[in-house]
């Protein structure tokens, strides 16, 4: 039909969707319509022509209430059917005769009653033009409902005022003025309605579009962890192999520079492994906090001891100024993050100083590692917190690691509720200032135990079962505690392995386990059969090179200490006495 699309075009309501708010709104209001309807009809007959009912009255009270009664039948048609089956053009198309011949009904009232009030009152002209009136705020919702009940029923009963009632013919031209105007703002409505309704869609089609588009980044970005968990576990595996049978040359053999070599360049893979472990953890939520009153003098030892020094250039000297001044801060993560901006200078200094000083301005205590390296423009000051973005490094020189640096410290500020600023000139040098509370509580004796020399303690011959499916990590591991006079016990297999612990329940010592083993066996399962078996609680060593966030957030709340690899020989000879003592 040509003019229910002119309709629906002309209330600005073309698009499917709109038109199906529209309609959904206009039915829900048709059921108080047709109540209404049947309710005015009654109660025009009994004052109007209750002791006078002539055929006309009596025929148009039955058709009109019949035409209430088509009406709640449709709109029981209507919410029979789903939402999402219904024809919304064609229940416009229904409402619109509905509304239509309604309009003509009110429209004919003047003539069918007229027979009764010959003098056709004032009351019954102004009972029809309030009933046109109110239709129009009801109509709305309905797209060209107005224009055709309007039309109808305004025209007609201009029409009685003209023939029956010509000393009113002011009223009667006064009505078609006033249709015309109540059908252009009946139409100017629906058409606001119709754009709110509109904007209401594209707002959700917005919104629905950012979701997926986070979502697709989200995806993504999982992907890529997965990639580089999946890398580095893989990568992990032989240069860990390598790292032990390297250390247990360099044991056996203290001049074979090449042995020295292949363990140093191996740590410092290792380092580059670890930047993205720690990503991992601070990704997964699971660094925890420790904030405690800490003198900045009380890190002194461990700066001092940092194998980062061993890499200054020769043209470089470094400064560690730190005083007495108290914070509140976690001392394991201030530490992190100052020996993260000591690596970084390091890194793009090759003349002057580098410094890590301390002190405290009104109620705030300052940490501040500065240098006299490159620099950094300041285009590139924002940048450079963001993950794998380094500063003058287009060749991607892993000597200069791999761009996390900055991105692990500040997720570290954060964890802490600190502040970190970042000042530089190009061509003379960077400033990072770390601001912490400052407390005048008396610290307690920070610990230590990360500021020891790792040095390489013998063993007194205690049996340590090491279960590992790698073959050539297995003998790795017999070679390098062999050399630390350590008898380990190799098993590559859990059948295996409870073999070796029916044999040696009372001797084992240790349990050196890898995460993932063969036959989807982990190792945090297979070390609480072996500690169910032994009847005690065994010390154990998980070692993996699991680094995805899933991964590392399952291992940290295990209770077993889990080292990744590649490890350094020195951390797991001390890892070993420590727990051995411990139990």
């Amino acid at each position: 039909m040509p003019l229910v699309s002119y309709l629906r075009q002309l209330c600005g309501a073309g698009e499917s969707r709109v038109l199906a708010q529209l309609v959904n709104n206009q039915f829900k209001q048709f059921v108080s319509n047709a109540f209404a309807a049947i309710a005015v009809t009654l109660a025009l007959v009994y004052f109007f022509a209750a002791e006078n009912l002539t055929p006309s009255v009596i025929a148009w009270a039955t058709a009109y209430s019949a035409l209430a009664m088509y009406m709640l039948f449709k709109l029981w048609q209507y919410h029979r059917i789903d939402e999402s089956r219904r024809n919304y053009q064609y229940w416009h198309k229904i409402g619109l005769i509905i509304v239509g011949i309604s309009g003509c009904f009110w429209g004919v009232m003047p003539f069918a009653f007229y027979p009764v009030e010959q003098a056709l009152t004032i009351e019954m002209i102004t009972i029809g033009l309030t009933v046109a009136a109110i239709s129009a705020s009801v109509m709305i919702s309905l797209p060209g409902g107005f224009t055709l009940y309007g039309v109808a029923a305004i025209t007609l009963q201009a029409s009685a005022i003209f023939i029956y009632r010509p000393d009113y013919m002011i009223l009667g031209l006064g009505a078609l003025v006033f249709m015309g105007l109540a059908v252009v703002a009946n139409i100017r409505a629906t058409r606001l309605v119709a754009r709110a309704a509109l904007l209401n869609f594209q707002n959700q089609d917005l919104l629905a579009e950012a979701k997926h588009q986070r979502d697709k980044a989200e995806r993504a970005d999982e992907s890529k962890s997965r990639f580089i968990a999946a890398a580095s576990h893989d990568l992990r595996q032989p240069l860990h192999a390598l790292s032990l049978v390297a250390s247990a040359r360099e044991l056996s053999h203290p001049d074979d520079h090449f042995a020295r070599s292949i363990r140093k360049n191996v740590a410092s893979l290792d380092g580059l492994f670890n930047a993205i472990l720690d990503i991992s953890v601070l990704d997964a939520g699971k660094q925890a906090v420790n904030i405690n009153p800490v003198r900045c003098d009380a890190l002194e030892e461990v700066i001092e001891n940092s194998p980062l020094l061993q890499q200054l250039n020769e043209g470089v000297t470094f400064e560690l100024l730190l005083n007495d001044d108290v914070c509140l801060c976690d001392p394991d993560l201030v530490l992190q993050v100052l020996i993260n901006l000591l690596g970084n200078a390091i890194k793009y200094t090759e003349q002057g100083v580098i410094k890590i000083s301390s002190g405290h301005e009104q109620q705030r205590v300052f940490f501040e590692v500065s240098d006299t390296g490159i620099g950094i423009e300041s285009s590139d000051l924002e940048r450079i917190w963001e993950e794998f973005y380094q500063v003058d490094n287009p060749t991607r020189d892993r000597s200069k690691g791999i761009g996390l640096g900055l991105a692990i410290v500040q997720r570290l500020v954060s964890l802490m509720e600190a502040e970190l600023e970042c000042s530089s000139v190009p061509g003379v040098g960077s400033q990072f200032r770390l601001w912490l509370p400052l407390t005048e509580d008396v610290p307690d004796i920070v610990s230590q135990e990360s500021a020891e020399a790792l040095a390489m303690q013998q063993g007194r011959h205690e049996l340590i079962l090491v279960i590992e499916d790698d073959m050539d990590i297995l003998n790795a591991y017999h070679g390098l505690l062999s050399q630390w006079d350590f008898i380990p016990l190799l098993a590559q297999t859990e059948e295996q392995a409870m073999n070796l612990v029916t044999e040696f329940a009372d001797e084992i010592r240790m349990l050196i386990c890898d995460y993932r083993l063969s036959h989807q066996m982990t190792g945090n399962v297979l070390i609480e059969k072996i500690r169910h078996a032994m009847g005690r609680s065994v010390p154990a060593i998980m070692i993996t090179g699991d680094t995805a966030v899933k991964e590392v957030e399952l291992l940290s709340d295990l209770n077993i200490p889990v080292m990744f690899k590649p490890i350094d020989s020195a951390a797991l000879n001390h890892k070993i006495h420590h727990l051995i003592e411990s139990y």
